[in-house]
């Protein structure tokens, strides 16, 4: 059961400001103001000045706040835990020139700190390294969550299918944040070894990143990293090395968003109480094996499929199973999307006189 309050907490170097349980509050951050809800994500970053107004009870309390920082995390009793740790924080109605003045003072020196950093006890705000699996568009660029787009503005480095398609979705909503490739030659297809894997210089880095208490994203090309995309062996290596401790604690957090096989199913019109997702079908080897499984299928079967193959694998599908729902979910979520739904020579027909249309990315739905 998701708890209805969070606990907020706002401390000063002289004393505590403020502990009791609110329904939301709304706080200034480096990565601008943002508003925490129960459940919100884990999170550590930086506190600007300005003001922080907790609402309780269809009452809010507004306070002022210079310098700091903000831990957000799960508490032992279930609740979300906000720890403010201010340089400077009062209650808007007790506020003179003379604090101001003085809270001023204060946020220099700590700027000054900062820029020195072996100088600065971060104890009380270090935790466990994070490694977030962060789900990005699948085409328009407008389908990501505000929690991507707040993970990606935290972490310490982006890990990328490629760099340079990831630089477009970052350009739109302002993150400037380092990048880096990572191993997707030695973990995708079906003849990698987990051996090689072992031995890339960039797993090795990835692991040294972590190991010194960075928070890292990964993210593919489009759609979330894993599924029919590389990343999943890099999840297991992750996990694996960190399994037991000896190498430090990461937690690895999911962070969903759009999925073309949700999406191609949810308008596709067949039956999806059922379905069974295939990946990309095999080139040659087991290809005809798999055409017959699918006739054979009692549920939904849902894949994806290249356009050099489209026609290919719907002439497969009108000779294994000629009386089977066909649906095509062409370009999902981009300007030329499409759904055609049939049977197998009526969606071969169509796709044969519309030249055209055999391009872009291709969902198949079998019911």
């Amino acid at each position: 059961m998701t708890n209805k309050q969070l606990k907020l907490k706002i401390v000063t170097p002289e004393r505590l400001v403020l502990e009791e349980m609110v329904d939301q509050v709304s706080l200034p951050t480096i990565l601008g103001e943002i508003t925490i809800l129960p459940d919100h994500i884990p999170l550590i970053t930086g506190l600007a000045s300005g003001d922080v107004v907790a609402y309780a009870n269809g009452e809010h309390v507004p306070m002022a706040v210079v310098g700091g920082f903000v831990e957000i995390k799960k508490g032992e009793a279930g609740h979300t835990e906000v720890a403010v740790l201010a340089d400077f924080a009062e209650h808007l109605a007790e506020i003179s020139d003379e604090k101001i003045e003085e809270a001023k003072a204060r946020a220099e020196e700590l700027k000054k700190l900062m820029e020195n950093k072996e100088h600065v006890d971060f104890e009380h705000f270090e935790a466990m390294s994070k490694f977030y699996v962060v789900a990005t568009p699948i085409g328009n660029l407008g389908d990501i969550t505000l929690r991507a787009i707040e993970t990606l503005k935290s972490v310490d480095l982006i890990l990328c299918e490629d760099t340079r398609v990831t630089k477009k979705l970052l350009d739109k909503y302002d993150i400037h944040k380092p990048t880096m490739s990572y191993p997707s030659d030695d973990i995708v297809g079906k003849n990698y070894r987990q051996s090689k894997l072992a031995q890339s210089p960039k797993l090795n880095k990835i692991f040294e990143l972590l190991e010194e208490g960075k928070d890292l994203a990964l993210v593919s090309d489009a759609g979330t990293p894993g599924i029919s995309d590389p990343g999943a062996m890099l999840v297991s290596q992750i996990k694996t090395h960190f399994s037991h401790g000896v190498n430090g604690e990461v937690k690895v957090i999911p962070i969903p968003g759009a999925s073309a096989v949700i999406t191609a199913l949810s308008a596709s019109g067949l039956p999806i109480h059922e379905f069974t997702f295939l990946g990309f079908l095999p080139h040659k080897k087991g290809r005809e094996t798999l055409f017959k499984e699918i006739t054979q299928a009692k549920r939904t079967m849902i894949f994806y499929e290249s356009p050099h193959r489209i026609l290919k694998t719907l002439e497969s599908l009108q000779k294994f199973c000629p009386d089977k729902k066909v649906c095509i979910a062409r370009e999902l979520t981009k300007i030329y999307e499409e759904f055609k739904i049939g049977t197998p020579a009526e969606i071969l027909e169509y796709f044969n006189k519309n030249k055209d249309k055999q391009r872009g990315e291709f969902t198949v739905i079998v019911a």
